[in-house]
């Protein structure tokens, strides 16, 4: 399937954000996991959130090797 790829899209939670390219299909746009990754958020399941890393809370961090 072919879909428009859109962007730059800004996308923001609490302090953190980031631009983005984003797929749209139909009223959906999906984001996939590029955004959580650059705003260095993580994922709580249980709880149905997703909050900035406890280990750099107000800053995101990328580990470069």
């Amino acid at each position: 399937m072919t879909v428009p790829y859109v962007g730059p899209v800004k996308v923001a939670l609490g302090d953190q954000l980031c631009f983005v390219g984003a797929l749209v299909m139909g009223d959906d746009v999906l984001l996939g996991a590029v955004p959580i990754e650059d705003m260095d958020l993580t994922v709580h399941p249980s709880r149905q959130r997703l909050e900035p890393d406890p280990h750099s809370p107000n800053i995101p961090h990328a580990r470069v090797t």
